[in-house]
């Protein structure tokens, strides 16, 4: 069953340099995080949602629309998983 575990989020320490912008790009990430959460079947598993965090990084970590993001390309995100 799909769980949002503690230290799960995004922090400012954590999403790298932003130049000046961490705190933004964490806010935003935790976002899409969360909205991925919702998103997903209740029967999903941690696994399942470890791979779809680190699915998520990898496409949002290093894109600088992450700092504009818009509850459109959140929702258009979302969209393009196959839970």
């Amino acid at each position: 069953m799909k769980m949002m575990a503690s230290g799960v989020l995004a922090s400012n320490e954590t999403v790298g340099d932003w130049e000046g912008q961490e705190d933004l790009a964490a806010e935003q990430f935790n976002r899409i995080l969360f909205a991925l959460y919702f998103s997903a079947p209740d029967d999903t598993d941690d696994i399942t949602m470890d791979d779809l965090k680190k699915d998520a990084w990898d496409y949002w970590g290093d894109n600088a629309e992450l700092l504009e993001l818009t509850n459109a390309q959140v929702t258009e995100y979302i969209n393009t998983i196959e839970f």
